[in-house]
């Protein structure tokens, strides 16, 4: 797949703001990554903002890597698989995440869902908020095989129903 470097810090907040309805519906629109990379080569994405009541709300949508990135306040809400970076299963690595995640079910600072997927040395810090499946790295983990968590933290506030934790 490709790769797609980011050059330099943004911030995307005006943009997210400019693309609601009148009743404060919408904002960034997650990017389908299929199959392709993002190196964040370190830089940061400021001010990434959703509001829609439907699933895979994050900054990607099934991307295959990320890395090096850092998000700086966010404010995603969302139904299912809803997260700051990836909304499903991706391998992220020397990522971090900064502000408020909301869904329903599988929801969390990092990644929503992973199948397959992995994480490393990724931080979060900030409100997380859900039903089932919420974490403050990734609300559902389906295969522990070949699976790993390195290095990682989050200081959150978690607050969930059913099925959730730290990580």
């Amino acid at each position: 797949g490709s790769t797609f470097v980011l050059d330099a810090d943004i911030d995307i907040e005006a943009y997210c703001k400019s693309n609601l309805d009148a009743n404060g519906i919408g904002g960034w629109e997650p990017i389908k990554l299929s199959g392709s990379n993002f190196e964040g080569n370190g830089h940061t994405i400021k001010g990434l903002y959703i509001n829609r009541n439907s699933s895979n709300q994050a900054l990607f949508y099934s991307a295959k890597n990320i890395k090096n990135l850092k998000l700086l306040n966010c404010d995603i809400k969302g139904k299912d698989n809803v997260a700051g970076l990836s909304s499903s299963s991706a391998t992220i690595k020397n990522c971090s995440v900064k502000g408020s995640i909301e869904g329903e079910s599988y929801t969390a600072g990092v990644m929503g869902s992973g199948y397959y997927a992995n994480t490393s040395y990724c931080y979060f810090e900030g409100n997380v908020k859900g039903k089932n499946y919420v974490g403050g790295i990734t609300g559902f983990q389906a295969s522990f095989i070949g699976w790993e968590m390195i290095k990682e933290y989050t200081l959150q506030d978690i607050r969930n129903r059913l099925h959730g934790g730290a990580f």
